[in-house]
């Protein structure tokens, strides 16, 4: 995904002090995105996608508890932008 800085996301989960500013939401919105690629009938299958969609489903929790505390930056942005899987069907 082009619209993320891998390099820096890395460096940010790396580091406590960044690790502490980086939206749950993106975190979890990526590993749902991950679980559904490898969810193929030959790899994860249908529990994998179904774990794709619970960790869609916390994404959002964590996107919207990130909103109503205001918590809006970019990694919310991309958060939300990862977490519609409309994108991917």
């Amino acid at each position: 995904m082009c619209f993320i800085n891998q390099d820096l996301f890395l460096r940010s989960l790396a580091s406590a002090d960044a690790r502490r500013h980086v939206q749950p939401a993106l975190i979890y919105a990526g590993l749902a995105l991950a679980t559904l690629i490898k969810s193929s009938e030959l790899e994860l299958s249908t529990a994998g996608r179904n774990r794709a969609m619970w960790l869609r489903d916390a994404a959002q929790v964590e996107l919207e508890r990130s909103w109503n505390a205001q918590w809006v930056d970019l990694g919310l942005a991309q958060a939300a932008m990862v977490n519609d899987f409309r994108f991917f069907y």
